[in-house]
């Protein structure tokens, strides 16, 4: 694995004082998003991750990225294995303890895990960098979040839902960056597994009765309320913490993500067949808007601040998993699994009550849904 030293590693020894850094959700969709005009691609998404990428570098400037993929979801072994995220590691970190320098960075591998790509994807690049410093302050930061987390390392690499967005917004590129400006230090974070769905009738056995649970995350399978609400209320939390340590977070996945349909695509890319694109797509806008306005009603007076409180999106996000119809939606706009929308769900729970959602792109292309979202800012009370 390649290393390198950071030159103003005090920097990231100290958490910023400044304002927490935002959270934002990209659509990523496949390898060929990394092509502007490729079949595949969005021009819109494209351009918009890759100003986010210039403003990361030279507005926000990060001390690190954390970046949650929908690709990661471990599966579900047990209630124990719903408080344990994890993240990517090279194998230098396999005992934390060997690594003396906390500052030095440490080369992610990448993992390709697309497949029937042209051969060229399979051999793009893109260096990206941890430290031991931000291992050791993810540590802490779950350590104390209260909700009995746990944070476990897990040698690997970093998987297309991260790396394939960040090429687009060369965060792996600095040349064209002020001098001095160097590779911000980035770790994968998984999400949460699926809460499985209770068994409606109990399994005997010699140790005794108990309710049955299916352990797999498919549409149908999965406690969808419980695990909106693990996500919001278990992660959501630890985010806005890395966002008060000067971490920015990167929640990656797709606004709509139906792989069921998308063989279709072919033959109608404008998603004139999929009006569940659109409808969904509505929903998120809808939703945030609403929360928006109603927080800058509450900030000048015009409004209670106790009508808008911080349940409004988790209960809107709830309504997908309890309502019939809007749970019949939500499995249109995500199949097989709901797995890229979880990313979403996290970043709506890292926002305080102050704190507002906006949609920043969107746009279909076939069974696929690019909405790309800024968590984190604040109504203007001048």
């Amino acid at each position: 694995m390649t290393s390198i030293n950071i030159k103003n590693k005090t920097n990231l020894s100290t958490p910023s004082t400044s304002k927490k850094q935002p959270v934002f959700f990209v659509s990523h969709g496949g390898p060929t998003f990394m092509y502007r005009e490729e079949t595949g691609s969005d021009k819109g998404a494209f351009d918009t991750t890759a100003r986010l990428g210039h403003e990361i570098k030279t507005k926000y400037k990060p001390d690190y990225i954390v970046v949650l993929s929908g690709h990661w979801q471990p599966e579900y072994t047990g209630s124990a294995s719903l408080n344990e995220l994890k993240i990517a590691v090279p194998p230098e970190f396999s005992d934390l303890n060997t690594v003396t320098d906390k500052y030095k960075l440490y080369e992610n591998s990448l993992i390709y895990d697309f497949y029937g790509f042209p051969r060229h994807m399979y051999d793009v690049k893109f260096k990206n960098y941890v430290t031991k410093d931000v291992v050791q302050r993810l540590n802490t930061i779950v350590e104390e979040s209260g909700n009995d987390m746990k944070l476990i390392s897990e040698v690997r690499g970093v998987d297309h839902g991260t790396w394939v967005p960040l090429k687009v917004a060369k965060l792996d590129d600095y040349t064209d960056e002020p001098s001095g400006t160097n590779h911000i230090p980035l770790v994968q974070m998984s999400i949460l597994p699926s809460s499985p769905k209770k068994a409606a009738n109990p399994v005997s056995s010699f140790f005794g009765t108990y309710p049955e649970k299916v352990q797999t995350s498919r549409n149908g399978n999965e406690d969808t309320v419980e695990t909106f609400e693990n996500h919001f209320h278990k992660l959501g939390p630890i985010l806005q913490k890395i966002r008060e340590n000067n971490g920015l977070v990167i929640c990656s996945g797709m606004s709509v993500h139906n792989l069921q349909d998308l063989g279709y695509t072919f033959m109608d890319p404008f998603g004139n067949k999929f009006p569940y694109v659109d409808k969904f797509n509505q929903y998120l806008f809808d939703m945030i808007t609403f929360h928006k306005k109603k927080l800058a009603q509450s900030s000048t007076g015009k409004q209670p601040s106790e009508e808008i409180n911080s349940t409004y999106l988790l209960d809107k996000l709830v309504d997908l998993g309890k309502t019939p119809e809007l749970k019949k939606l939500l499995y249109q706009a995500h199949a097989p699994t709901i797995d890229h929308f979880l990313p979403f769900v996290a970043a709506c729970g890292s926002l305080d009550k102050s704190e507002f959602a906006e949609e920043l792109y969107n746009n279909k292309w076939g069974s696929l849904g690019w909405g790309i979202y800024q968590f984190g800012n604040t109504v203007d009370k001048t």
